[in-house]
């Protein structure tokens, strides 16, 4: 009844629909330590069904191959090498593919069961790959995010897009824009920011000339934004100091 996964597990599907009501396996309960310091994924092995899924998806997909089964018969797991917390790019794939609640992702825990949550179709801020997401909202609040498969970037995502959803509610976050008005920040409309800006531009143009004016451009803008970017600083500014952030 705490499982995470619960309503939404295909282990617990295929229990009811076979009509399993018992475990012929009686004898030892597996028992693991929970002791995950990451801040991405909550391993609950005593859940896991060793399907190896998390696995393959960490070799064939990722080719990261930072788990893999350790163990032999009953004390079988899967597990970092040399049984160490989990320590890789956190990209959630293994999360993704779980059929049971054994891996979760952390800051979806408690936040919301599956029937409760309403899925909305977006597509990931982060970069200019244009990923697709599925947003699952409960109350009002992004709580978990995952990708279908038959989107643009095959349901696979990295760990900004899986979850890096914390800014979204985040009382830090910018909503509107801001301007430096006697040393300090204020909010202003954007038609008033645009002007500000105008003003700004054109004066240190006609005093410094256009090449005392910078660009930097965003990685997280699509191709076609940075293209008018660019044409923007040469066309109507008339400088080619344009660079952008896209460096790792």
């Amino acid at each position: 009844m705490v499982c995470e996964r619960a309503g939404d597990c295909t282990l617990q599907e295929l229990a009811y629909f076979y009509n399993i009501r018992s475990n012929r396996f009686a004898g030892e309960r597996r028992q693991y330590t929970k002791k995950d310091l990451n801040p991405f994924i909550e391993r609950d092995m005593e859940k896991c069904i060793l399907c190896g899924k998390c696995v393959r998806v960490c070799d064939e997909i990722q080719g990261v191959t930072a788990i893999d089964i350790a163990g032999r018969g009953f004390t079988a797991k899967i597990s970092p090498s040399f049984e160490k917390d989990l320590d890789c790019e956190f990209c959630g794939q293994c999360v993704s593919v779980c059929p049971t609640g054994a891996l979760m992702g952390k800051q979806s825990i408690c936040k919301g069961r599956q029937k409760d949550v309403k899925e909305v179709e977006t597509v990931c801020p982060y970069c200019g790959c244009g990923c697709n997401l599925t947003l699952h909202i409960s109350r009002n609040e992004v709580v978990r995010v995952t990708s279908k498969p038959d989107t643009i970037n095959e349901g696979w995502l990295c760990v900004k897009g899986r979850f890096g959803f914390s800014f979204i509610n985040s009382p830090d976050r910018l909503k509107n824009p801001m301007i430096r008005k006697d040393g300090k920040l204020v909010e202003a409309s954007w038609d008033e920011t645009f002007g500000y800006i105008t003003e700004k531009l054109s004066a240190i143009k006609e005093k410094h000339g256009a090449d005392a004016i910078g660009g930097l451009a965003s990685a997280r803008c699509t191709n076609e934004e940075n293209y008018l970017f660019q044409k923007f600083f040469r066309a109507a500014i008339g400088t080619n100091n344009v660079d952008h952030c896209a460096r790792y």
